[in-house]
């Protein structure tokens, strides 16, 4: 019976080296903090789990994604695809009366390429007057340590 429990034990901890979800842990291209230097835009994301807590808002759980910084208000992440290198995001705003959904490419494990998809709704202050960003941004990833 022991050696059976042992033999049991062996291919558990075998299987769980195996598996391709574990051995692809160190590549998670969906995760991470990223910023926008010249708009001074940080995205913060997770599609693999709801592991993230908008700042001010912790009534709200555990989220996938939201942006913040030189915008009008922050914007959470509410709906997500992926394929491969690419991510389609859908963000609605604290006030939840805007939305944009959001392509996102993965040009390497640094840069990701942000485009606004059907016209852009994300606005900041400028001169006491709300103006759009950009359509079309460069994020860069900041290592963990670098942020907060």
């Amino acid at each position: 019976m022991n050696k059976i429990c042992a033999l049991l034990v062996s291919i558990l901890l075998l299987s769980s080296n195996l598996n391709p979800i574990h051995a692809q842990s160190e590549e998670r291209p969906f995760k991470g903090y990223f910023y926008e230097k010249d708009e001074k835009i940080a995205l913060y994301i997770d599609l693999y789990e709801a592991s993230l807590t908008v700042p001010g808002m912790s009534f709200l759980g555990k989220v996938n994604g939201y942006m913040q910084g030189n915008i009008y208000g922050v914007w959470m992440l509410t709906k997500f695809k992926t394929k491969k290198k690419k991510a389609t995001l859908r963000f609605s705003n604290d006030l939840g009366a805007d939305s944009q959904t959001v392509q996102l490419t993965f040009l390497n494990d640094s840069t990701v390429k942000y485009e606004a998809v059907e016209g852009n709704h994300i606005k900041r202050v400028h001169k006491r007057k709300l103006i759009k960003i950009p359509e079309e941004l460069y994020f860069t990833k900041v290592k963990a340590s670098s942020h907060r």
